[in-house]
């Protein structure tokens, strides 16, 4: 069994690997959230210039079942 001044140090570091895990979570919560931020400016883009191709390719079906 430890002694009093083992468990407190015990108890300190402890506390430090429990206050660098939750710093941790903290940064990957923003570094997800900024990465969600890109990611839907990205569909955004994508679905601009999806909605601007939509009309050409339409019109190549149109022609390929009128011929």
């Amino acid at each position: 069994m430890l002694n009093l001044e083992g468990k407190k140090k015990e108890i300190k570091r402890l506390n430090k690997l429990i206050e660098s895990h939750n710093k941790t979570d903290f940064i990957h919560d923003d570094r997800k959230s900024e990465l969600n931020k890109v990611v839907a400016s990205v569909h955004d883009e994508v679905d601009e210039h999806d909605d601007l191709a939509t009309p050409d390719l339409h019109k190549k079906e149109d022609l390929k079942t009128s011929t």
